[in-house]
């Protein structure tokens, strides 16, 4: 496969990854507004889940209009010790 083609291959799966992240920020804050309409949650837990549901679809877009698929090595490494918290 040449360069090119590979290249396009990870462009789509960021990409797929980016739509991910907007779609778990924009069902965050939908979960949360419901949570607040039906039970009365107190400000610092509708604020915090708005916060990181809000922050979450930025970060999307973010990767969206920038075409980074490069992750730097901190990332990489948080991102492997929660998957590998959760596998336990």
């Amino acid at each position: 496969m040449d360069k090119s083609g590979k290249n396009k291959i990870l462009k789509c799966d960021f990409m797929k990854k980016s739509k991910m992240l907007i779609a778990i920020g924009l069902f965050e804050n939908t979960i949360i507004f419901l949570l607040n309409h039906f039970i009365n949650l107190p400000d610092f837990v509708v604020g915090l889940g708005y916060g990181i549901g809000t922050g979450l679809e930025l970060v999307g877009l973010y990767f969206i209009k920038h075409n980074n698929p490069v992750m730097p090595n901190w990332k990489r490494k948080l991102y492997k010790k929660f998957n590998r918290l959760s596998n336990e």
